[in-house]
């Protein structure tokens, strides 16, 4: 399986809720930031960050008016030029706020304008509709998914926001058992191979994640989504990549098959995020890295890596207290008591030999360890928490790079 690269930027609000005054077609005086395309392209090329695919899940305008489409077209191009990726290599889905809020404020007995609700969205002269194409099924009519398929990855798109309407108080997404039944339908006949990346890409979050305030539900998940995971999992879906939660996370679940499914929530990249989660997340890039497949567990494996914008510090790594860590792995999937037992020996010879072990180092240079490379970090620490006591050692700095395990004996 070819490594893939796949940068994400979810949830812009291209026009009012924008951070910055060059994602707002008007004359936006709560818009803080200047020059944030510009800032973000510089970003990138310092570090020389590259991807195969740009994926937008959703909510790329803020009130769906033709003047932030033409807008947001405009910098997708240029994001995805700075990313080096190519027009055809950018998959997006609708979000709730990308249907034309005017047209449910004024009445209409036919129909028409509720009909017309994403025609800004279609604008033939903007990027988003030559994206679509005229390839059947897609976003605006039933059963509302997209699939493009490229040699190494196959993507699936749904408009989880196709019943939403402005003059409902809780945006949330649905996913109709007709169209799951029809997305199954539609899968069993396509080329599934494990030489291919499967990727499922939606507005709404298919699961419940705790706010980082958590101090009123949260009705706006998505819908019937237990009966999509399920047809994903049956089809051996490797990632799903959502937005509409402006707070990241990142995580691996399975349905039904057993099959894991990697679950990034990807925030938002250039949203007014809600003044009470102010220092505890941020606004959100991320570029997920599938580096391979497991020819035994058939599951992939690679890292998600997220950089948070600052003020005053620009885009810098991501910490759990902006949301989601800089670099999150999966493809292990390894029970922790297995881990300790594996583990255990080595880490005692290594600190009998040197006093000291190198996380990296411990596992790249120890035959058969190679896979806990892509452990997830939290089950690391977890289980060196655990042997710490037993082994007698310290633990300093963050795994998969920067951890090193210090003998406390004589």
């Amino acid at each position: 399986m070819k490594p893939t690269k796949i940068a994400v930027i979810s949830d812009l609000h291209i026009g009012r809720k924008a951070r910055a005054k060059d994602f707002c077609p008007y004359d936006e005086k709560e818009a803080r930031d200047t020059d944030y395309k510009g800032k973000f392209l510089r970003f990138i090329d310092a570090h020389s960050i590259r991807a195969d695919y740009l994926v937008i899940p959703g909510d790329i305008s803020d009130r769906g008016q033709p003047d932030e489409f033409k807008l947001a077209s405009a910098l997708i191009k240029e994001i995805a030029r700075g990313l080096h990726v190519g027009p055809k290599r950018i998959v997006f889905v609708p979000g709730n706020h990308d249907v034309d809020w005017e047209e449910s404020s004024i009445p209409d007995s036919s129909g028409f304008r509720h009909r017309m609700r994403y025609a800004p969205l279609r604008d033939p002269g903007l990027i988003f509709e030559r994206l679509v194409g005229s390839k059947r099924p897609h976003f605006y009519e039933p059963p509302h998914f997209r699939i493009w398929e490229f040699e190494h990855l196959m993507a699936v798109g749904y408009n989880s926001a196709w019943s939403d309407d402005r003059s409902v108080s809780v945006h949330h997404g649905l996913m109709s058992n007709d169209h799951v039944r029809k997305l199954d339908e539609r899968l069993a006949g396509l080329d599934l191979s494990p030489n291919r990346l499967r990727l499922f890409i939606v507005h709404h979050h298919p699961i419940q994640y705790s706010d980082p305030i958590a101090d009123e539900p949260d009705f706006s998940a998505m819908t019937n989504s237990e009966n999509l995971l399920a047809v994903l999992g049956k089809h051996n879906f490797d990632l799903l990549i959502h937005g509409h939660k402006h707070s990241p996370r990142f995580k691996t679940v399975s349905f039904g098959s057993g099959f894991p499914l990697a679950i990034l929530c990807a925030g938002s990249f250039s949203a007014r995020l809600d003044t009470r989660w102010s220092g505890l997340v941020n606004n959100q890039f991320h570029l997920v890295t599938v580096e391979g497949r497991d020819p035994s567990s058939h599951c992939v494996f690679g890292l998600v890596e997220s950089w948070t914008y600052l003020c005053g510090s620009d885009w810098v790594p991501s910490e759990l207290y902006n949301g989601i860590r800089h670099k999150e792995l999966f493809g292990t999937y390894v029970q922790p008591h297995m881990v300790k037992e594996t583990l255990r020996p080595v880490i005692e010879q290594r600190l009998r030999e040197k006093g000291y072990a190198e996380w990296p180092k411990l596992i790249s240079g120890t035959p058969g360890l190679g896979y806990l490379r892509y452990l997830p970090p939290n089950l690391v620490m977890d289980v060196l928490d655990s042997l710490s006591g037993e082994l007698d050692f310290l633990s300093h700095g963050k795994p998969p790079d920067d951890l090193i395990l210090i003998s406390r004996g004589d």
